[in-house]
């Protein structure tokens, strides 16, 4: 409904930004069960925002590059393939420096409790790390040139192209 009314740019501001309270309580909370549920429901919408727009801006940059260059229509699979390239990229080297990580501060597979250098490498991978890894994501998206109404002119352009 935000996405329809706003545009996707504005959605995008509205829903990524909640991700940072919630990450904030989410690593400095953890015996108040009620407050713990809330959060994770608050992050959830944050990640499907996350997840999901990214997928509906993609076509408006393809659609941005054939308009200006109509000749390259082999492109366009490209794009798609480059994004998800990217983001398994990103997913495989997260994880894997989260492993190493935890490996380096001395977490074991199964212990009933750990050292404080692997609870601290925990809240530091949980909060603030993505924190600022989402801040930087989000000024390349207010950098990201489209908006509605380029959107707009983009989809006249094509039409009259047809």
């Amino acid at each position: 409904m935000i996405l329809l009314r706003l545009g996707k740019k504005s959605a995008l501001f509205i829903g990524l930004p909640l991700f940072i309270p919630v990450m904030i309580v989410l690593a400095s909370v953890s015996e108040n069960f009620p407050v713990y549920m809330i959060m994770c429901i608050l992050v959830g919408t944050s990640v499907a925002t996350l997840f999901l727009l990214p997928w509906s801006m993609l076509p408006d940059v393809v659609d941005e590059f054939m308009v200006a260059n109509p000749s390259c229509r082999a492109m366009e699979p490209l794009f798609f393939s480059c994004y998800c390239f990217c983001n398994k990229l990103g997913g495989g080297l997260s994880a894997g420096i989260s492993t190493m990580t935890l490996h380096l501060t001395g977490y074991k597979t199964g212990a009933c409790s750990h050292s404080g250098g692997v609870v601290l490498a925990l809240r530091l991978l949980l909060a603030p790390i993505p924190i600022i890894l989402l801040l930087v994501g989000l000024v390349f998206f207010y950098l990201y040139p489209i908006n509605e109404m380029q959107r707009q002119r983009i989809q006249r352009d094509q039409e009259q192209t047809r």
